[in-house]
């Protein structure tokens, strides 16, 4: 049986795009409120008829509502920022951080650094001060570099490492890691039917693989379907590399092991004689160490010349095989492109068009129901007789008028709806707040009937009755709650709105409302940047900028609504605007109020000093400072008083002595003008006073670690040995505690030609330098002569059961370490310094909010002490803080260990 073919009605689920159910719900209405009121419900009915037109409007506004959302927002000709006005944000934006953990840092420098193959980042567990937070860096670099190449390495590291430090860490040392060389020798019997070139191939990368795992790169592709594993902790833009992939370094290995890989691969038979060699050493333990600045890389080439005790012998059938070096390469990069691919794609991410499909004059249209009424109602053009009577005309106006309401409501919705991406916006201009959008119907015959002529001023009318200010100041920060909601994230505004009262007068009511509006706009524009830097420290080898500043820095900043964001002087605003460079003397005086009246003391300067029409402010202790600020923004602290012939202007504040004479005038309209200048003025100071200083403790530990030394002295106390390297003091008693088993064995001696010189060194069992002659010898023979004298002494102080410390003595080469203080705490711990005579940190509300919002935002690890100075301490802090900052952005050792030791001695004095 053929089935019938027809279009099927499209399932509408939306009741605003169901006409039928739409018209039945409001004739139910109707029928409901009416009562005997109407008289019939039938489609004829007129008031029937409109409700039809209404009813299908409300559709066309339904289906224009559930449009997809890129045509909402982008229901225009222009392209649009999405990100910066309605922070939709872009998914390999908003996930990433900074980096937290070492495994973060490793993936960012591997990711942007070319020559860079492996990184270990480890904690430094070892510092005379007990600091945690240190770190220290060994990096493997590409193979054939040279000194060079490793030091622009080492810069480059240094500079990624320094951009994206966390909050209380910072890394001692970065060290580009030398190469043990590892070399196989062994007599290996095949069966007949192995390939020995294939044999040779995987023996050489399973054991390159256990000695230096090459890192595997992905393919973004490959991990598309676990999105949030690519989007955790810092973007990777060209490598991307799984955490569970980042292997640990070798520091050692065992002899068993490698043997037993061997024997493992299919078609070998057995292993005799088999050996491993460091740096062209036979190694006879079993445990084989590398040291912490080195790795082991396997070397392919030696055991495959024909030359020397290091090879490897393949036999098949009692018959030497003479391995064949081309196809064994073929078999071996077979093997290595198999397990490591050394391209990656970029980050490929969807991206939503920044245009939609339809124009924003054909989007925001509304066709009016009074063009779609029968003719006989005589709305639209050429439809009302000519020679109808004032009545039928009156009527007409009547009813359009009635329609009109319901035309100017949905022309609003239309206007709203095109207009949401401005509703939902973070980068509007609040001088003019606007959160509803009208717009007139104007396809209506004759709308000039109906409202004003001038459509300007209607719809200027239209929007105050829409909305009046203080409403719209309040919708507006209601949709910045919702956005900031999205992120997690809210705004309290009720306490800076109390703060920004105690500066504007009352009358600025408006003002006060729209800088508190303004600054949660700010910190909603900054909210990725939030998230991202949470736990991100200040790059100190950098200057202060807006964007060199720490993630908490930046959030406190916002929070607390302070308008500077850089590192900035506090005292520097007040020694701007003092324009007199001599000192000057403040008097006390009298002046009479009037001709006749009384006189009152004042405090004031040489008459000679206010005939430059400037304001003097009188801040001769701390506490007129701080009233100056806190009350020189208010009219009433200020008097005019007129004494013969001159207008003088007095200020004063409650704690004043006195009242202090700031200026003179010849007319009282000149002081009024004063006032108002005062006023401005110390409300600037006040702005450019407002900053703060977050002190990193742990970076004011000594720059320059001790190093120690270790000689070995003679009978007669002449210093005959001393270790190879300044190293740790654990690693030199470490040394000391072995000199017995080392120092006692003439095969760890050797004697060394340094240019026309002879010196002795000796051997750890890892085959490491150890130890020196002190002296250098002419020839081969003298040395040889004192080598044995040297093992006479130990051999003399070993029967004689003598102390080896008797005979031993620890260097110190640098010991500045003692002038730290052990019981300051280096360890994450912030100092954090506000000065306290801008009048907003003078109010207790507002330290309790400064220390609640520190305590929220700050990592849970870290501890800090919160302080507020008197302009006295700052000046004293400011002076020592900017020094050492400039020195540690100049990398001046001795000078930022001074500057550290007076910060530290200044911090404490202010427990």
């Amino acid at each position: 049986m053929i089935k019938p073919k027809f279009i099927e009605k499209e399932p509408f689920k939306k009741k605003s795009l169901l006409f039928d159910e739409l018209l039945k719900s409001a004739i139910d209405h109707i029928q409901k409120f009416s009562g005997n009121q109407w008289s019939d419900y039938n489609y004829h009915d007129p008031g029937i008829t409109i409700l039809e037109q209404l009813c299908f409007a409300i559709t066309d506004l339904g289906y224009k509502t559930n449009f997809e959302i890129e045509d909402l927002l982008f229901a225009y000709t222009d392209k649009f920022d999405l990100e910066n006005t309605n922070l939709l944000i872009p998914i390999e934006k908003i996930l990433p951080s900074s980096p937290v953990t070492a495994n973060d840092f490793r993936k960012i420098i591997i990711d942007r650094s070319d020559k860079v193959k492996n990184v270990w980042i480890t904690p430094v567990d070892d510092n005379k001060l007990g600091i945690q937070g240190l770190y220290d860096v060994s990096v493997q670099c590409v193979e054939d570099i040279n000194d060079h190449e490793a030091q622009e390495i080492n810069n480059d590291i240094s500079d990624i490492l320094n951009e994206n430090r966390a909050l209380c860490t910072d890394f001692r040392k970065i060290t580009i890691l030398g190469i043990d060389i590892i070399k196989i020798s062994a007599n290996i019997t095949i069966n007949s039917f192995a390939i020995a070139e294939n044999i040779l191939a995987q023996i050489y990368h399973k054991i390159e693989t256990k000695l230096n795992q090459e890192l595997r790169v992905y393919e973004y592709d490959e991990i598309e379907q676990d999105n949030i594993q690519i989007f955790t902790g810092p973007l990777q833009k060209t490598k991307f590399i799984k955490e569970e992939d980042l292997n640990q370094k070798t520091n050692e290995l065992y002899q068993f092991e490698i043997k037993e890989i061997i024997q493992s691969i299919e078609g070998i038979i057995k292993v005799e004689d088999f050996f491993i060699y460091k740096n062209d050493i036979k190694m006879f333990n079993n445990i084989i160490s590398f040291d912490k600045n080195t790795y082991p890389k396997l070397d392919k080439e030696t055991a495959l010349s024909g030359f020397g005790p290091i090879q490897l012998k393949f036999t098949r059938n009692n018959t030497p095989y003479q391995i064949d070096y081309v196809i064994y390469k073929q078999f071996y990069d077979t093997i290595a492109l198999k397990n490591v691919k050394p391209f990656a794609s970029k980050l490929s991410i969807k991206k939503i068009s920044n245009k939609g499909r339809y124009d924003k004059s054909k989007f925001e249209k509304y066709f009016s129901i009074q063009n779609e009424l029968p003719s006989i109602y005589g709305l639209k053009q050429n439809e009302l007789p000519s020679k109808s009577n004032a009545k039928r005309r009156a009527q007409v106006k009547q009813l359009k008028g009635y329609l009109y309401i319901f035309d100017q409501i949905m022309a609003n919705y239309l206007a709203q709806l095109s207009n949401i991406r401005h509703f939902f916006s973070v980068d509007e201009d609040l001088t003019t707040i606007k959160t509803l959008y009208n717009k007139i119907p104007e396809d209506i015959f004759k709308i000039d009937d109906v409202i004003e002529k001038d459509n300007l001023i209607f719809i200027k009318v239209l929007n105050s009755l829409s909305e009046n200010n203080d409403i719209a100041i309040k919708k507006k920060s209601e949709i910045l709650d919702h956005i900031l909601a999205r992120f997690g994230e809210e705004f309290d505004t009720h306490l800076l709105t109390k703060l920004e009262r105690l500066i504007e007068d009352k009358g600025n009511e408006n003002d006060i409302l729209i800088n508190v509006l303004r600054a949660k706009q700010n910190y909603a524009k900054s909210i990725v940047l939030l998230g991202r830097n949470k736990n991100k420290a200040f790059n100190f080898k950098k200057n202060n900028s807006n964007f060199n500043i720490s993630g908490l820095r930046h959030r406190l900043s916002l929070k607390l609504n302070i308008k500077n964001n850089s590192v900035g002087s506090t005292i520097s605003p007040i020694f701007q605007n003092n324009d007199d460079e001599t000192e000057i003397k403040w008097i006390t005086s009298s002046i009479s109020l009037n001709d006749k009246g009384p006189k009152i003391d004042i405090f004031s300067l040489d008459n000679k000093e206010y005939t430059d029409n400037n304001i003097h402010f009188y801040f001769e202790t701390i506490q007129n400072l701080k009233s100056t600020f806190n009350y020189g923004i208010k009219r009433k602290n200020y008097q005019i008083i007129e004494s013969a012939g001159v207008y003088n202007l007095l200020f004063n504040a409650p704690n004043f002595k006195f009242p202090v004479k700031i200026s003179e005038s010849q007319t009282s309209e000149d002081c009024e003008l004063s006032i108002k200048k005062s006023i401005s003025k110390i409300k600037n100071f006040n702005l450019e006073s407002e900053n703060f200083f977050i002190v990193e403790n742990l970076l004011l530990r000594p720059e320059k670690e001790s190093s120690f030394k270790l000689l070995v002295k003679s009978n007669s106390g002449t210093t005959v040995l001393e270790s190879f390297h300044n190293t740790e003091s654990n690693q030199v008693r470490d040394l000391k505690d072995d000199l017995w088993v080392l120092c006692c064995n003439v095969e760890n001696y050797a004697i060394i030609k340094e240019k026309s010189t002879f010196r002795i060194v000796i051997y750890d069992r890892l085959n490491n330098k150890i130890l020196q002659s002190k002296k250098t010898f002419n020839s081969k023979a003298v040395a040889a002569k004192e080598q044995q004298r040297i093992l006479d002494l130990f051999d003399t102080n070993k029967k004689n059961k003598i102390d080896v410390n008797d005979f031993t003595e620890i260097l110190v080469n640098d010991d500045s370490l003692n002038k730290f203080d052990d019981s300051f705490n280096y360890s994450n711990h912030l100092t954090i310094i506000f000065p306290d005579w801008p009048i907003r940190f003078q109010n207790n509300d507002f330290k309790t909010l400064v220390s609640e919002t520190i305590n929220t935002f700050k990592p849970a690890h870290i501890a800090f002490e919160l302080y507020f100075l008197n302009y006295d301490k700052m000046m004293m802090f400011e002076d020592i803080y900017f020094n050492w900052l400039t020195n540690k952005i100049n990398d001046d050792k001795d000078e930022i260990e001074n500057y550290a030791l007076m910060l530290i001695q200044f911090i404490k004095s202010l427990e």
